[in-house]
């Protein structure tokens, strides 16, 4: 009987032979639940991975690619790190992103002079900045950007007489910041158009971990609330938010999302092509802002009483004692699970399509990102949304 020939692979394709069995196993199974994930996730986490198989295939895939030698190479050389100063290349990128929101969209939110004054939180290295300076002649805009001191990035745009920006860290005094035409007139909100993109960023930790430790757990809940209070806090009836967000359904995140979709007329997510394809953020757009809502639900009262919460917290808090939203983590999960999952799961899919292209090109093309309005999808929510009692209540 003849022996079957040995096959030479080279060395650079064995790792790719592995991770094509691997992949395979995704497209012609459902994965089960790893057990290491479960590990690091809270229970609305657990709970959506239960019921949603594009979720389970999404870190099934991801996990595959950890391993691709190639994948750490990718981040490093796109990311920019704290020791190195951000490039043309690095505002460029975000400009790209800001065009290919509204081209995909056919939406005109922030362009053709719509947009009179404008903050931009976690402005640099200004990108965001410049594409509306330049979309919108007659505009006037202000950055807050952590100090490059502290770990922050040195802005590359500036447009004096037309648009200033601060260093400053937005978790200090987030409702002592305001601005109009480019100087300090008052506390009333002046902006139709805030950007809330601070990302957290820790030293001990790789900035695309899924890690959520304590004390990066408070850290980024910090963070996350108090840019959407200074946000919210300035932001004018009927103006845009766009919130630079993330597809890990985090139970502070979701309940972000649930009040969001109360206060404003619409919600869009998008996930542009050029930025965030294969990254788990993404942009979540609010259309028309109705402040009479937020103000019936108290929202900026309960956000103060959180953060101020979180900030006193020592390393024994637990997330029960944080919640911005009535009743218990179970009953929250019981009601809220359709619409999370109709929000993220087409998200979910794009993110796993993109990294198995850039596992294989030849397998699958991602043409484009993901955007759709939840104007229409949310016709279930409760407008008038039970929130968590507070000692707090009275408006500001």
């Amino acid at each position: 009987m003849a022996s079957s020939t040995p096959v030479y692979i080279p060395p650079h394709r064995r790792n790719v032979e592995s991770l094509q069995k691997k992949c395979a196993s995704v497209v012609n199974s459902t994965p089960l639940i790893n057990e290491v994930d479960l590990v690091k996730f809270d229970f609305f986490h657990k709970h959506l991975l239960n019921n949603s198989v594009v979720l389970r295939r999404l870190y099934h895939v991801r996990n595959i690619y950890k391993e691709d030698p190639n994948a750490e190479e990718h981040f490093t050389k796109s990311r920019i790190t704290c020791g190195k100063a951000p490039s043309e290349f690095h505002l460029n990128t975000f400009i790209m992103a800001m065009e290919e929101i509204e081209s995909n969209n056919n939406i005109c939110l922030v362009s053709q002079d719509r947009v009179k004054h404008f903050l931009d939180l976690g402005c640099a290295p200004g990108g965001f900045s410049r594409w509306i300076i330049e979309n919108n002649p007659s505009c006037t805009g202000l950055g807050i950007t952590l100090p490059p001191d502290l770990g922050g990035f040195h802005m590359v745009f500036d447009a004096p007489g037309r648009y200033r920006y601060l260093y400053e860290d937005v978790t200090k005094n987030p409702e002592m910041i305001w601005c109009q035409d480019g100087a300090y007139e008052g506390i009333e909100p002046q902006f139709d158009l805030c950007i809330a993109g601070c990302i957290f960023r820790s030293p001990e930790i790789n900035e695309n971990s899924d890690d959520d430790q304590a004390a990066c757990s408070r850290s980024r809940r910090v963070l996350r609330y108090s840019q959407l209070l200074m946000a919210l806090t300035n932001l004018q009836k009927n103006g845009t938010l766009i919130l630079v967000f993330n597809i890990r359904p985090f139970l502070f995140q979701i309940e972000i999302l649930c009040l969001l979709s109360c206060c404003f007329e619409s919600l869009l997510p998008v996930k542009p092509k050029r930025v965030h394809i294969i990254r788990s953020s993404y942009y979540l757009i609010g259309v028309n802002y109705k402040p009479e809502k937020a103000q019936k639900m108290n929202l900026l009262g309960r956000l103060r009483t959180v953060l101020d919460f979180m900030k006193k917290a020592d390393s024994s808090w637990h997330y029960k004692n944080a919640l911005l939203m009535e009743g218990t983590p179970d009953q929250i999960i019981t009601e809220w699970t359709p619409f999370v999952l109709e929000h993220y799961q087409p998200m979910w899919e794009v993110q796993m399509n993109a990294i198995e292209h850039r596992l294989f090109p030849d397998t699958k093309k991602v043409k484009n990102g993901y955007r759709w309005s939840l104007s229409n999808r949310r016709q279930t929510v409760d407008k008038t949304l039970p929130m968590q009692k507070s000692i707090d209540d009275n408006w500001r």
